[in-house]
């Protein structure tokens, strides 16, 4: 009994721990990821602590064959969209595989880190990932609030 209650514990952490945010796609005819995990994060909007690491788990269909990709984040804070600061922007070979075929599954997985001289604010991150040629392999959008 005490086992399947320890088992129960440790897998509803995990469930809080890799939570499933809800995003939305960017545009029409640029793909989606089919996943989006972030350490902390449920439902509508992420809240993220400034003094917090967090996990994010991108899963995708690669649209296109692909020898480079390039990360493009972005922050949506009110009308104005600004470059999102701090994380690396080519992901082949360091956190996913290159070359990528078209039609293959692949998981992009990084943690990231606010500073605290971060204003606190809220607004859209746009996660979007461009092949070489800077065709979107997929984007997409989630609410945010950093605190």
């Amino acid at each position: 009994m005490l086992a399947k209650a320890i088992i129960l514990v440790i897998f509803g952490t995990s469930l809080v721990l890799a939570g499933h945010p809800k995003f939305t796609a960017c545009d029409s005819g640029v793909p989606a990821p089919s996943d989006v995990q972030i350490t902390d994060c449920e439902g509508n909007s992420c809240v993220f602590d400034k003094t917090k690491s967090y996990n994010l788990t991108v899963n995708f269909i690669a649209p296109v064959d692909a020898t480079d990709a390039k990360l493009d984040i972005k922050a949506k804070i009110g009308p104005v969209v600004l470059p999102w600061p701090g994380q690396p922007t080519n992901i082949c070979n360091n956190f996913v595989p290159c070359p990528m075929k078209s039609g293959e599954k692949y998981v992009y997985q990084a943690d990231f880190a606010h500073l605290s001289s971060y204003p606190s604010v809220s607004g859209t991150v746009i996660y979007r990932l461009n092949d070489g040629d800077g065709n979107a392999m997929f984007c997409f959008k989630l609410k945010f609030k950093l605190e």
